[in-house]
């Protein structure tokens, strides 16, 4: 496995990452606030315990992963992104009144899909190496044309959350092409914007009137 190379390591001789490494604290101090808001409120259902969980061990995998390098890290980094992304979808497509084994199917496909797309090493700078994160975005433009004809009031809200994704997927690509320009990178805004991405989504699920967003 090839290992992905970052503007900041170029700074730090191949060695350490602070801004990549750190910036993932993000994920967790997101993770742990809507967990201590939801079980305040006494509303921490199956789904946002799960989604909140596997949040929190997205801050730790991708930790390791900046701080180290190893392919066992960076399964760290790249399971929990991906059990998110299923378990996410799955939920969303039972709370647009999908039946649970449709929802089922649909999200074993879209990881099937995921995993084939992440082997097809595309060559444009700007889109190598996120083939996976692509058939997601593909995956979620899908989902927003379906939702009008089942629960249209979560329409703009998944928009939203496609937007952000499109803005995080530019972050982390930036982060390999310029790095003359921007010494330091912008990865770290990939997983700012993510974090902040993937909380909205968990309140999203959770919301029972979805107009009070």
């Amino acid at each position: 496995m090839a290992l992905i190379e970052y503007c900041e390591l170029t700074i730090f001789n191949g060695h350490f990452e602070p801004l990549n490494t750190l910036s993932n604290l993000i994920f967790a101090i997101v993770a742990i606030t809507l967990w201590s808001y939801y079980k305040k409120k006494k509303e921490l259902s199956g789904s946002n315990k799960t989604l909140i969980i596997l949040l929190f061990f997205i801050s730790i995998g991708s930790s390791f992963w900046h701080y180290f390098k190893t392919t066992l890290t960076w399964y760290f980094d790249v399971i929990p992104i991906f059990l998110f992304f299923v378990t996410f979808i799955y939920f969303l497509l039972l709370k647009i009144k999908v039946s649970s084994s449709k929802s089922i199917i649909i999200s074993l496909l879209y990881l099937i899909g995921t995993i084939l797309a992440s082997f097809l090493h595309l060559t444009n700078n700007i889109l190598k190496g996120i083939e996976g994160y692509l058939f997601t975005l593909i995956f979620l433009i899908l989902i927003l044309i379906y939702i009008p004809f089942k629960k249209k009031e979560l329409f703009q809200p998944i928009l939203i959350i496609i937007i952000f994704f499109i803005i995080a997927l530019l972050f982390r690509q930036l982060d390999l092409i310029w790095c003359k320009q921007i010494p330091f990178g912008t990865h770290f805004l990939w997983h700012i914007t993510n974090s902040i991405t993937a909380g909205f989504a968990i309140i999203i699920l959770n919301k029972k009137d979805i107009t009070q967003i």
